[in-house]
């Protein structure tokens, strides 16, 4: 009676720890809400492309980096990434990206960027828990590239940088 008393302890013991760790923090991206909501970005990329590819990343934990004392652990963002070429003018390739995204909800206010310096079309869209997404389009090396990244992120409860 008493090694089965034992073992019950010890499998509740055990199932405790089992669920602590697979659920983490409470944050992030639960049930991957956010990467759907972020995931329509990926067919922005405008007719006739090559070359494309798409990578989806949701929001995983992090560790602060020892070495690192203004680090804190935190969730990373979720983000969606599109890589693609197109022989289309920068113009038309801005222009289409935009007229997708703004039938999705999106709203366009361009930045300027440092590297290169110059204006970047970004877009920007509440998600359903409330929280601001960014969408921005460029082209990898310049004006005259047709290789362009597109990418939409947001970040999530429990966002922060590890520091590393």
């Amino acid at each position: 009676m008493r090694v089965l008393f034992g073992a019950i302890v010890l499998g509740v013991a055990a199932f405790g720890v089992v669920q602590w760790s697979a659920s983490g923090p409470s944050g992030g991206d639960p049930h991957g809400q956010m990467l759907a909501e972020l995931k329509p970005v990926a067919s922005a990329v405008p007719p006739g492309s090559s070359m494309i590819s798409t990578q989806l990343f949701d929001s995983t934990w992090h560790s602060k980096c020892p070495d690192n004392p203004s680090g804190r652990d935190g969730w990373s963002e979720v983000r969606v990434n599109a890589q693609f070429a197109s022989s289309l003018p920068h113009a038309a390739v801005v222009t289409m990206i935009g007229s997708f995204l703004v039938k999705q909800g999106w709203v366009r206010h361009d930045t300027i960027a440092v590297r290169p310096p110059g204006s970047l079309a970004q877009w920007s869209k509440k998600l359903k828990d409330g929280i601001v997404a960014d969408a921005f389009v460029y082209p990898l090396s310049g004006e005259a590239s047709k290789s362009w990244f597109l990418t939409a992120t947001a970040d999530p409860p429990g966002y922060s940088l590890p520091g590393c």
